[in-house]
């Protein structure tokens, strides 16, 4: 009978690469707990009636609780940002965020308007209206679920619109002077664009798909090395040596 000897090359490419892929099975594990638990906060929400801003003082928007739904009074400002690769109903395209000042606190709020198509050039940005004066909107505190890995910088450049790839909300409330948090509307307020599909957004699903993944694969690695100890190639490996 072969004895075990999976040679040190094997051994340390088990060693290097089984904790990592049971590191991010684990972490897939965390993102699912997370979205269900934002899924459950969502259902809460919809039974709560809006908060008015003009009741609250100029730091209030910044602790409100996640899925909180606001009253605000303003008027949109000339600067918007389009959120790239997104798709609504089979179609790609953006997502529009534009700041609106309110009149109580005299400080932006970065508003996510809702989803536009794209047009077919991607030389030609999409072109987005705006309410004109003073309106009142509904508006629903959207929980922060992190950004996505980008391999090459984000270039906003100088012009509106922006063109971004990553909702990176510190970013954008730096540049348009806002309070880094977004504020999602729905259909029927003034300046929605076409409805994002919200409670989507929740499905852990996903993450158990990958989850699981993760753990086969690390299983498979587990696997491997011992079928790779125990064969007979290990005299072959000593020989070319």
């Amino acid at each position: 009978m072969n004895s075990f000897a999976p040679g040190l090359k094997m051994s340390l490419f088990t060693l290097f690469f089984l904790p990592v892929l049971l590191w991010l099975g684990n972490w897939q594990l965390d993102r699912a707990s997370f979205k269900q638990g934002l899924e459950f906060e969502y259902l809460a929400s919809m039974v709560r009636l809006p908060v008015d801003l003009a009741e609250l003082d100029a730091t209030a928007l910044g602790k409100l609780e996640n899925f909180t739904k606001i009253k605000a009074k303003g008027r949109y400002l000339d600067k918007i940002f389009l959120l790239d690769n997104q798709t609504t109903n089979g179609q790609v395209g953006y997502w529009v965020f534009q700041p609106f000042l309110t009149d109580k606190s005299r400080k932006n709020l970065i508003v996510n308007r809702g989803f536009i198509p794209s047009p077919v050039s991607r030389s030609v940005l999409p072109k987005v209206e705006s309410p004109v004066g003073n309106q009142v909107i509904e508006a629903t505190v959207w929980p922060f679920t992190g950004l996505p890995p980008l391999f090459q910088e984000d270039d906003w450049g100088d012009k509106w619109p922006k063109r971004i790839q990553t909702k990176d909300l510190t970013k954008m409330g730096k540049i348009s002077g806002s309070y880094p948090q977004e504020l999602r509307i729905g259909a029927g307020e003034p300046g929605a664009l076409e409805p994002i599909a919200q409670a989507e957004q929740f499905d852990d699903s996903k993450h158990l798909g990958y989850a699981l993944t993760w753990f086969g694969l690390a299983v498979t690695l587990c696997v491997s090395y011992v079928v790779f100890g125990f064969s007979g190639k290990r005299g072959m490996r000593a020989e070319s040596n």
